[in-house]
């Protein structure tokens, strides 16, 4: 995992990315029990990829800072639905445990101050393109995986609690200055189902 964020060679960055995410998605990935899932992907995985995306969303736009970005977004997303059945059928708390950790990197990313804007004032524009690229990716996986939690009863469109799932989710998505405008839109489609 420390490859993925360290090493100054992009290409075994790509590299390290990639197997790590499928390491969750073949066949032995299924053998890793839940919890040890969760924990896994909810305290190493997602935190090391939202960190890259920070980082590469205030760098330069190039093909090789594309390709790690979508791979950064591929471990955030991929494995969670892959296994999201087992997840949700494991009980709120696994669920909640990983989920949490995403809402969380999400926010930050979503909320990150706008390195376009910023090199914009500066004369150059060339994190621009990488920033709402980024934006558009990661709202439409978000989008995903909340249809999917909807489709299994797991998201309601109003909490029946102040600390549950539900809750959590569309507060988190308030403060996503990027989402925020889709949340009723979300909680729309959840009282219809």
């Amino acid at each position: 995992a420390e490859a993925c964020h360290s090493c100054s060679v992009s290409t075994v960055r790509h590299h390290a990315l990639s197997m790590l995410t499928d390491s969750f998605l073949e066949n032995q990935g299924g053998l890793i029990p839940v919890p040890q899932l969760c924990r896994a992907l909810g305290q190493i995985c997602i935190p090391l990829a939202g960190r890259r995306i920070v980082e590469l969303r205030g760098g330069e736009d190039s093909a090789e800072n594309e390709i790690e970005l979508e791979l950064c977004i591929g471990l955030i997303f991929k494995p969670l639905r892959h296994h999201l059945q087992n997840i949700v059928n494991e009980g709120m708390d696994a669920l909640v445990s990983l989920w949490a950790p995403m809402l969380d990197v999400l926010k930050q990313i979503l909320n990150q101050e706008n390195p376009q804007a910023e090199a914009e004032e500066n004369g150059a524009d060339e994190s621009k393109d990488l920033v709402k690229s980024s934006n558009v990716i990661l709202l439409e996986h978000l989008r995903n995986v909340i249809m999917v939690l909807i489709t299994y009863d797991v998201l309601q469109a109003e909490p029946s609690q102040s600390n549950d799932i539900t809750a959590m989710t569309w507060s988190a998505v308030a403060e996503m200055d990027y989402c925020k405008t889709f949340l009723d839109e979300w909680k729309q489609a959840a009282s219809h189902n």
